[in-house]
Formats: C-alpha cells, structure tokens, sequence
C-alpha cells in the first residue's frame, strides 16, 4: 500500500488523517499547471465527474465541495490537448508544501473517444475520471491491473479494487458516512439504494433507479430511464434519453436533463428543471423553483408558492397553474417583455428570446400583480 502514497495528501499531514473539505470547479479560465484548451461543459461528461468524486468521498474520510470556478478551487478538471489520439489520456498535476497537497489540475486529452456514460464504441471517461483523481487525492500507480489505479486502461470501470479502498483509508481513514456505490452496466437494469447517502448511476440501458433513504445522488445515464429519489434531499438527475424523473419526499434538485422528459419535484421545496428537450415539469407540493431550461416546456408548479424561471432564449414555454394571489411568481432574469392576451391567456414575448404562456391569466391580472 505504501507503494500507492504520492507523498503528499489534503488536510494534516500524517495518514489516516482526514482530508476535510476540498473544493472542486470544473475550469473555464487558464490554468496554472495544466493547459486547458477546452470547457468541460456536456452534462454525461460533467456527472461522470461528480458521480467519481462521490466515489472517493463514500470510500475515505474526505469531502469535495463543488464550486463555481476560480483560481482559488482546490482542483481544477478540463479539456487539455496533451499528445492527440492514442497516447496520454489524462494527465493530474498537483502543487504541494512538505507533504500537503495545496492545489491540482487535471487535464483530459480532447483527442480521444471518449464516452459518458461508458460502451463499447470508445474509452470510459467515468473510469479515467476515477484514476485521475485518486492521483489527485494522493494515490500512486499500481503494478495491480485490477487497480483504478493501474497505469493503462483495463476497458470500462469495473470497481475499485481492494488495494484501492485499502490505500486510500490509509491516508484518510474510511468514510464516516454508510453509501452504497452502484454504476450499471449496457444492460436495463433496477438499482436500488438503502439507509445511507448513496450515488447510483444507470449508465446504459432503460434503467430504474431507486434511491430510498439518506441524501441520494442519481444518475440515469444513456437511454430512457426512471429514476427516483424517494426518502430525503436528493439529487435526481436523468441525463441522455426521454426519462421519468422524481423526487419524492425531501427538498430535492430534480434535473430532466437531454431528451423530452417527465420531471416531478414530488414534497418538499424542490428546484425542478427540465433540460434540453421538450418536457413536463411538475413542482407538486411545496415552493418549488421550475425552470424548463431549453426546448418548448410545459410547467405546472402544484400547490404552494413557486417561482418560474426562465433564462435567455429558453424556448416557448406554458405555465398552467400560475396564480399570484398564491404566491406564484416569474424570474426573468432581467429580461424585459411584451403582453398579448388571447382566449383567457396571456402570453408573454421576452426581450432575450421566447415566449410565456400563461394559462388562465389575463393581461389585467398581470399588470396589477407583483409576480413578476
């Protein structure tokens, strides 16, 4: 195990020390170590990366904080164009004082197939993700090729190895918190989790995925899934194909993601959006936040006061429920706006592009309201 320490870890020095919180962006700007040539920025490729940092994290005693980007994130992960096709994939450069790690980039080489979620057809970006940051986390290579760690692809992610596990609990001690970790394969398949804060990603296939008790975080991954949340905070999210997304009880992040999807907020005070796509979206009980993001959406918040949002050049969007009297409002981002009623509705065109609809409100009802 000594084998596969760099030297160098997060937090107080000496293993079996845990690592604390450390902060992560995906890079849009230069970097320090690594030259980025490109943005990290389609969603398989972006949960693949979220989905291997929690990884780590229900493994040792060490917390990743997303955030948003900055000289001053801990890691940095983009797109680098290292050697072109066929040579490095990825590469994981780190700044240290003694034996404490201060600051790391990982750079993926934009020259290769890569695939998110992983198949036949390329190299597994999940996989490569994995080993990349245990390099930046203090891991070594292995000589084991069973290891995420061992120095060449051995094909698509099959788990971490016992010798992983083992020596990254050494440097930090082992997770404080019960997860199950499960990534599917090409197959549809039902995954399901348990009591703890558990990370499930379908992969590919028309999966069904569960999360049960704890703060979960679930992926759908390629193809048409369910997925959701159930018990708890949860991150829901469906990625590729036309999904059915909920969730559930708790005060959760529901994301439709690409493809034209049926999104459920479910109880709780939920942020819903829909993604690319044409797509349902529901707030059901509780202030929820929906955003129908890109495509023609139609949004029904439910009871309780929501809030639609509706970025620049969204699409053309229906809201059928909007009540002011209840609390229900409109973020248009700053954006201005025209009004024309037709037949009892009254449709809004935006000043950054695209259209409101709002069912059963007349032009009168919006002028006097403080919705917007």
């Amino acid at each position: 195990m000594a084998s596969l320490y760099t030297g160098t870890k997060w937090g107080p020095s000496g293993q079996g020390y845990a690592g604390g919180t450390v902060s992560w962006s995906f890079a849009t700007g230069a970097g320090s170590l690594v030259s980025f040539d490109g943005i990290i920025s389609a969603a398989p490729f972006q949960d693949a990366v979220r989905l291997a940092f929690d990884l780590w994290e229900s493994i040792a005693d060490i917390d990743f904080l997303e955030t948003v980007d900055s000289v001053l994130s801990n890691i940095r992960l983009g797109w680098d164009g290292i050697d072109g096709v066929g040579g490095t994939l990825a590469q994981a450069i780190w700044q240290y004082s003694g034996t404490q790690t201060l600051h790391s980039e990982i750079g993926f080489d934009l020259s290769e197939s890569w695939t998110a979620p992983a198949n036949s057809f390329g190299i597994d970006f999940f996989a490569v993700a994995v080993h990349e940051i245990g390099h930046a986390i203090g891991l070594s290579h292995s000589d084991v090729p069973d290891s995420i760690m061992y120095p060449y692809i051995q094909g698509n992610y099959a788990g971490l190895s016992s010798g992983d596990i083992q020596a990254i609990q050494q440097l930090y001690g082992p997770s404080s918190v019960s997860s199950i970790i499960l990534v599917g394969t090409a197959d549809a398949e039902q995954l399901g989790g348990g009591y703890g804060n558990d990370i499930i990603s379908g992969g590919e296939g028309d999966d069904i995925l569960t999360g049960a008790a704890g703060h979960d975080r679930l992926y759908g991954g390629k193809d048409n899934d369910e997925v959701f949340g159930d018990l708890g905070d949860d991150q829901v999210f469906g990625d590729l194909g036309d999904d059915f997304v909920q969730g559930n009880i708790g005060n959760d992040l529901v994301n439709g993601g690409q493809g034209n999807d049926l999104v459920f907020g479910g109880q709780g005070n939920d942020l819903v959006f829909g993604g690319q796509g044409d797509d349902q979206i529901f707030g059901d009980l509780g202030n929820d936040l929906l955003s129908g993001d890109f495509g023609n959406d139609t949004m029904t918040g439910g009871e309780g006061a929501d809030t639609f949002l509706f970025r620049l050049g969204q699409g053309n969007d229906v809201v059928t429920d909007f009540d002011f009297a209840t609390g229900d409002r409109l973020d248009l981002q700053g954006q201005t706006y025209t009004s024309a009623e037709t037949a009892g509705s009254v449709t809004l065109t935006l000043s950054g592009g695209g259209t409101i609809v709002l069912l059963g409100v007349s032009a009168e009802e919006l002028m006097i309201s403080p919705s917007v």
